[in-house]
């Protein structure tokens, strides 16, 4: 679900009371983004949240008011958005900060297989052959008629060859023989981009990230660099255990 909340919590705290709720019996993972102090905007009832967010009786914080549930990612402008969070499944957080992209058409074009997790705002996820900045830049172009007006989306594994992920039984994902029809229809049809799944219910694998979290919009874009292994091992060791 696509939402906009306001909390009294810091982020880590929010994260894991909507991961495992306040009497830790849910379990879900979140992925979520901050955003600016200073957001503003007529499109949501912010003074609401504002006189929601009150401690109760007994002093403690108020934990979420939601304050839309519709078409949120696409109303929030990009200088507002901050850190994203990417919550396990026992609320473990792992905060990742944003670096500002310039998609241009003079990037360094990166050839062959790409796989996407799209998250927000739907769910597909998608076999291409544009690389991460080029994706993000198609799917929000005004002359794509399938146009997003922005996109959050992940780069997945598809192991040492991508031509041939039926070698690759490690990769987590629950249809191996369908997305590797999937690859060779995008190959041999000189596609842009081939739906594996339209509508992915399965929990988005942390584990299986490439590089990071995209946000696109047509022109710009964020990019969240996932930490690599040593750092995954290391500094975010408890988020590692829980992720991976």
């Amino acid at each position: 679900m696509e939402a906009l909340l306001a909390s009294m919590l810091p982020p880590e705290e929010f994260g894991a009371y909507m991961a495992i709720g306040i009497h830790q019996m849910s379990r879900g993972k979140i992925v979520y983004l901050e955003l600016a102090d200073d957001f503003h905007s007529k499109d949501f009832d912010l003074e609401r949240g504002r006189n929601e967010c009150k401690p109760d009786e007994f002093g403690a914080p108020k934990k979420s008011v939601y304050l839309s549930l519709y078409r949120v990612i696409e109303r929030i402008p990009m200088e507002f958005l901050r850190t994203i969070h990417l919550v396990t499944k026992d609320g473990r957080d792992l905060a990742i900060a944003p670096q500002k992209i310039q998609p241009t058409s003079e990037h360094p074009h990166r050839g062959g297989v790409f796989f996407y997790q799209e998250l927000a705002p739907v769910r597909p996820m998608v076999v291409s052959q544009l690389d991460p900045l080029d994706f993000g830049q198609f799917l929000t172009d005004g002359k794509n008629p399938l146009r997003l007006p922005k996109i959050l989306y992940a780069r997945m594994k598809l192991g040492r060859d991508p031509l041939h992920v039926l070698n690759e039984p490690d990769l987590p994902y629950g249809n191996l023989p369908h997305l590797q029809n999937c690859i060779q229809e995008l190959v041999d049809a000189k596609k842009v981009t081939k739906t594996y799944e339209r509508y992915s219910y399965d929990d988005f694998v942390y584990s299986a990230i490439v590089d990071g979290v995209y946000l696109a919009e047509q022109g710009q874009g964020l990019f969240y660099p996932f930490p690599d292994e040593a750092d995954l091992k290391g500094q975010y060791y408890t988020w590692w255990r829980s992720a991976f």
